[in-house]
């Protein structure tokens, strides 16, 4: 009797590991038939976490007895047993070539252990209270940790054992921890009742920030385990309020920017959409796929229009920095357009594509030649600027109020 406290499958899927229950012992599943294959017996008390090994030769299991223990997952033989945790130990990883377990403990450490030897190769002591989660990143470089102590997810350096990244959002203290099959992606569960999806692309680049992709919510209580599927488009979260949910990460949004997104366009046939940020930076998407095509850079300030032309090949921007910027996207130079005094916070382009209409805070309008490159006409009535629309025959600007005020020819 009692209580399951963890279950794992094996790599090929055939058979299914599961620990808990008052006997403190681990048992093997056939996992088409449901039945019983062996029973593993060596801990002293209640057992905590188990994993297959990747090749799915070992089973390692984590107990409060503060033991980890290795076994053959074919015979169920225990072969070694690694001693020098002082608390009861919560989790117990491989690594992804099979060589090292990973462990956390309520004695607020981290081991290393070489499995071969079974000994302690380090001990990292940044948390300051009990260890909850470790994943390990495929690399084996990084791994990330989360602990009751923070309500944040730690990334560390495997080799110099050193902090590289803290990502925080949680209100509560992060229980688990996973990554997707890349270690692009960080997934993190808390008892705050929220799962976060945390962007790490950046982190393996040795960049020194990260952000979060996003924030999932719908358990009312501790989310107390998550995994990723293998193409790491669905996240599987369990929690304390006895439901299992699914998530689609693949829908939830395109990530790229590290600031506040000021504006959005999509281009007339809806293939590409356009973002402009508080980070300097323009990015092109494919709607498709949601994947960055192309991120520009040229502005020095945030970015807080954009537009793209009705051919779709090309794309204006305007921001803090007084410019309009328009940008070939087929290939080509960069034209600049100055002369605002302040911040331009729209942009359009006439239906023919040739002339662009910006629209600033130092309250004037201005009509820009694409061909040309040089301004048209500068317009500055005050309680015109932040305004712009054409007309729908494209022969007009369309103020506050319907009139039009201007004609194009």
């Amino acid at each position: 009797g009692g209580p399951v406290s963890a279950v794992d499958f094996s790599p090929d899927g055939k058979t299914v590991a599961s620990a808990g229950g008052d006997d403190h012992n681990i048992r093997l599943w056939d996992a088409a038939t449901l039945t019983p294959l062996l029973v593993l017996h060596g801990h002293s008390d209640d057992i905590l976490d188990i994993e297959y090994s990747p090749n799915g030769a070992h089973i390692v299991s984590a107990a409060e007895d503060e033991t980890v223990k290795i076994w053959d997952a074919v015979s169920g033989m225990l072969i070694s047993t690694l001693e020098g945790h002082t608390s009861g130990v919560n989790c117990a990883v491989f690594t992804h070539d099979g060589r090292r377990v990973v462990s956390g403990s309520d004695d607020h450490s981290i081991k290393i252990w070489d499995v071969e030897i079974g000994a302690c190769l380090s001990t990292l002591t940044m948390h300051r209270d009990c260890v909850l989660s470790i994943a390990v990143s495929p690399d084996g470089l990084w791994m990330t940790s989360s602990s009751k102590d923070l309500n944040a997810v730690l990334v560390l350096d495997v080799a110099r054992g050193g902090v590289r990244h803290a990502f925080t959002g949680h209100i509560r203290s992060v229980s688990t921890v996973a990554h997707n099959r890349d270690g692009t992606r960080i997934v993190s569960g808390s008892w705050d009742g929220t799962l976060r999806l945390w962007d790490n692309a950046v982190l393996v680049l040795d960049v020194a920030r990260g952000g979060v992709r996003h924030a999932f919510t719908g358990h009312i209580r501790s989310v107390s385990t998550v995994a990723h599927n293998r193409d790491g488009t669905r996240i599987v979260s369990g929690s304390w309020d006895g439901t299992l949910r699914l998530w689609d990460v693949a829908k939830r949004g395109f990530w790229g920017h590290s600031g506040y997104i000021r504006c959005i366009a999509f281009s007339l046939n809806g293939r590409r959409i356009s973002t402009g940020s508080d980070d300097m930076t323009v990015i092109v998407w494919d709607v498709a796929t949601g994947t960055s095509l192309v991120t520009f850079k040229e502005h020095n300030t945030p970015v807080w229009s954009v537009t793209f032309s009705p051919s779709g090949d090309h794309l204006v921007s305007g921001g803090v920095d007084c410019r309009v910027l328009v940008r070939n996207l087929e290939g080509g130079e960069l034209l600049q357009f100055e002369g605002h005094a302040d911040t331009v916070g729209l942009v359009a382009f006439t239906p023919d594509g040739e002339v662009i209409i910006s629209s600033s805070d130092d309250t004037t309008m201005r009509l820009w030649d694409t061909k040309m490159e040089a301004c048209l006409l500068v317009l500055d009535p005050m309680m015109w600027h932040r305004t712009i629309q054409l007309s729908p025959d494209g022969s007009g600007i369309i103020m506050s109020g319907g009139k039009r005020a201007v004609q194009l020819w």
